[in-house]
């Protein structure tokens, strides 16, 4: 027997105690008005924190680059924001009783509720990524995307999210000189081709039910109106990840999940299996449309 394990929300292997996470936040589509099927049953909040899986359906000791968005995001919609000091309040599991606040409990559901007047009573939750497997996935995902301009397709990847960023930031900038208050962020027209612009549009208005929506939108016209290139720069590079998992998601018809119930077994055998006969299946389909 073992330490309680959780599994890891793109693979389904086996997440052990002290394994580095990363967090994944899930927003319960209450409305069912979204035709995706990755946001069939849950919204992803468009950032990620990472910890160590504390063995009880969450992580601890987390940290990330987006500390303040989260903050700000959570505070705003709660229904009582007593006693929130430190990031750690918000999903660092503990025995006993920590104050007034977010308090999560296993498998990562938080008890309190959000505001918001189209769903009474939706509930934020978390899901868990082993970050090894989030870098390779990074580091090896792929797919196309139709140019209109050269009128071909683009092999678009994370780092090619990662190289429009500063492109952005410079059409963000000229936008925001002459945006009236009803124009929330550049829309199709003046973004072009910028792949991280039409992500951060396709979040606002098909995958972001309205949880973070708003506060997503002051963060980065707050960045351009300091002229902190750097802190837009690492704000998007953090979105640039939930964008690249949203395509996937999207792609592979895979629903956003809360994490399923842990168990004592870390076997990675059934794991393999169906990955295997994946494998298999996919070359039989590949030879049947070359053929």
């Amino acid at each position: 027997m073992g330490c309680w394990n959780e599994t890891c929300a793109l693979t389904g292997l086996p997440i052990l105690y002290g394994d580095k996470v990363a967090v994944l936040f899930l927003y319960e589509n209450n409305i069912r008005d979204n035709s995706s099927e990755a946001t069939r049953y849950f919204y992803a909040a468009p950032m990620m924190v990472y910890g160590k899986y504390d063995d009880y359906g969450g992580a601890e000791k987390c940290k990330g680059t987006q500390e303040n968005f989260l903050f700000k995001a959570l505070k705003e919609s709660l229904l009582d924001s007593k006693g929130l000091s430190k990031l750690e309040d918000y999903f660092e599991l503990k025995k006993e009783s920590h104050g007034d606040g977010i308090k999560m409990q296993a498998p990562g559901i938080f008890k309190d509720y959000l505001k918001d007047p189209r769903t009474p009573h939706p509930r934020l939750y978390n899901t868990l990524i082993l970050e090894s497997t989030l870098n390779k996935f990074l580091e090896g995902y792929t797919w196309e995307s139709y140019n209109a301009e050269t009128r071909d397709y683009d092999k678009i990847s994370y780092q090619s999210y990662l190289d429009s960023i500063d492109e952005y930031y410079a059409i963000c900038e000229e936008f925001f000189k002459t945006a009236s208050l009803l124009d929330h962020l550049p829309g199709h027209r003046q973004l072009k081709n910028n792949l991280v612009g039409h992500a951060v549009r396709s979040y606002r208005e098909h995958d972001g039910g309205i949880f973070f929506m708003h506060e997503f939108t002051e963060t980065l016209k707050e960045y351009v109106t300091n002229k902190d290139k750097d802190g837009f720069r690492e704000f998007l590079t953090e979105f640039s990840k939930y964008a690249i998992m949203r395509v996937f998601m999207r792609k592979s018809r895979r629903p956003y999940i809360v994490n399923p119930s842990g168990t004592q077994d870390s076997s990675t055998d059934s794991q393999r299996f169906i990955a295997q006969v994946t494998l298999e299946i996919g070359r039989e389909i590949d030879r049947h449309f070359e053929e």
